[in-house]
């Protein structure tokens, strides 16, 4: 009784106007964290010349690994079927969800070894420094996009236009 009367209310605690976008995005992108939204977006404008805004591409920050599988959940459930989701590999103890939706997004999905930072050989940082790294890299052009993101940009390139 206690849980259903949590659950209840759960869905106040993961919407905000910012994560709203996703109703009206043509094409979602779902990240874990604050640091994960800075890089994709970094890369898509500054390395993959994608104009999020004209192209409609709405990045939305989920607050973890749960959060993405709630947001995936969220988008299969409205019938939002351009989505991506990305997300780090976490230990299986710390990740059990009620119902699995990253399982089944049908290439439309992309689990980081380890966790963002270890995958960039980014220094462990908290918070602000963390998305600071993660922009850094994402603007230096010197370091290589790893192979494994061009199944991001793939998804996102059907929707660019050339200019």
């Amino acid at each position: 009784k206690e849980t259903a009367e949590k659950e209840k209310f759960r869905i106040y605690t993961h919407f905000n106007s910012e994560r709203n976008e996703l109703f009206f995005a043509q094409k979602i992108v779902l990240v874990e964290g604050e640091s994960d939204k800075i890089l994709w977006t970094t890369l898509c404008e500054q390395r993959w010349n994608i104009n999020l805004n004209k192209e409609g591409v709405s990045i939305i920050e989920c607050g973890g690994k749960g959060g993405v599988n709630y947001f995936v959940g969220v988008c299969h459930l409205m019938g939002l079927p351009n989505l991506f989701a990305i997300w780090d590999q976490d230990d299986e103890n710390d990740y059990n969800p009620k119902k699995d939706w990253l399982g089944n997004l049908n290439n439309k999905g992309l689990e980081i070894p380890n966790n963002l930072e270890k995958f960039l050989n980014l220094p462990d940082a908290k918070n602000s420094q963390k998305v600071k790294n993660a922009y850094e890299w994402a603007v230096n052009k010197s370091n290589a996009i790893p192979s494994e993101f061009e199944v991001v940009k793939n998804f996102l390139q059907d929707i660019k236009t050339d200019e």
